[in-house]
């Protein structure tokens, strides 16, 4: 069976002072190689009269002990004192606690600051991972680059240092998000934006236009969704109707937000769509965006047209027959009457002498 580790030890300062120490003293400061040594972890180096040795002065390593005993002492949640140790030592305190891995953590709580550790080789990151803030550390003298690699997010940093200057020591738009600062500095692209997170409405809260967005390859379904209004698509002129269209956008919705016939037949749709949205004849013939040919082959009846106000003559230069506009009910007096074709063209079109002398004459 092991032997169990001794509760207390007799020391050996530098060969200069013996002192006695509760074995647990130094495990108040965490797990550092003097607990190690005095809980039977590592061989301890005995002097000629079987006390440990440790190889400092009293002036730097009692110090150190009556700060342990501090630490053990000050009650939960209050801080214990600074180690007190002449300025002489204070370099050499600092490098023996480093020497016997006491954490940063307690440097720290010992009273000694951020510039006396990174002037004696502690690592920015060592510092960091040791409850040092990263706002200390740039004060102190450390790199925003080497901070960066120590993990200390540009949060943290943000209002010590311009955002262009974390961008140039390789902090990311993720890291540095803040919308509207970083769309004014223009450090970082909009897709860098988006892979960070930001959304569209974001970007257009903060002042993105949509041409700028449509060149980084956002689509009308992005900026839709982000609540941008058809009326806006259209004012801007950002994107095609076809892309509108493409979108799921509706020629009724394209209308209702003030895009007129023309230009909706301009971009391709044809009289069937515009017919579809609610359109009504007499509008296509007053706006007179598309050709009667073209109605006429979208389905819309002589009668229609000539119900919508469109007249005899017009409806015969559009390419209708006699036939056609008899068919739809007009009547030969009112095709005498307008002058709309000669009588060889009412006879060609089945309309026989009889009906093409008055009954007043006939009855003579």
């Amino acid at each position: 069976m092991a032997e169990s580790p001794p509760k207390s030890v007799r020391i050996n300062i530098g060969g200069e002072k013996v002192i006695q120490v509760h074995t647990e003293l130094f495990r108040v400061a965490g797990d550092n190689k003097l607990s190690a040594l005095f809980s039977g972890r590592w061989e301890p180096h005995l002097d000629a009269s079987g006390h440990f040795f440790v190889d400092y002065s009293p002036e730097v390593f009692m110090p150190f002990v009556e700060w342990l005993r501090e630490l053990r002492d000050t009650p939960p949640g209050q801080t214990p004192p600074c180690i007190e140790v002449d300025g002489r030592h204070r370099r050499a305190i600092i490098r023996m606690m480093a020497a016997l891995t006491i954490e940063v953590r307690y440097l720290r709580r010992a009273g000694f600051s951020v510039e006396e550790l990174l002037s004696l080789g502690f690592e920015v990151g060592c510092c960091f991972a040791g409850g040092c803030t990263a706002k200390e550390l740039l004060q102190a003298g450390a790199s925003i680059q080497s901070l960066r690699k120590a993990g200390a997010p540009a949060s943290d940093l943000k209002d010590a240092v311009a955002i262009k200057e974390l961008r140039l020591a390789g902090y990311t738009a993720t890291d540095c998000l803040q919308v509207e600062d970083l769309l004014g500095m223009k450090l970082f692209t909009l897709a860098e934006l988006r892979g960070a997170g930001v959304t569209v409405k974001q970007l257009i809260d903060a002042g993105c236009d949509l041409p700028t967005l449509k060149k980084q390859g956002f689509g009308v379904v992005d900026v839709l969704q982000a609540g941008a209004t058809v009326e806006v698509l259209l004012a801007t002129k950002s994107y095609t109707l076809a892309e509108l269209h493409e979108a799921g956008m509706t020629v009724k919705q394209l209308i209702d937000a003030g895009c007129d016939l023309p230009t909706l037949k301009q971009a391709g749709f044809t009289v069937g769509d515009v017919l579809q949205a609610g359109t009504t004849v007499e509008v296509l013939l007053a706006t007179k965006s598309y050709t009667l040919a073209e109605l006429r082959e979208a389905g819309v009846t002589v009668r229609q047209l000539i119900d919508a106000g469109c007249d005899l003559p017009t409806l015969k230069q559009g390419g209708v027959g006699i036939g056609d506009v008899l068919q739809a009910g007009a009547t030969v007096e009112v095709l005498l009457a307008t002058n709309t074709c000669t009588l060889a063209e009412l006879h060609g079109a089945g309309v026989e002498v009889r009906q093409l002398i008055p009954d007043a004459i006939y009855q003579l």
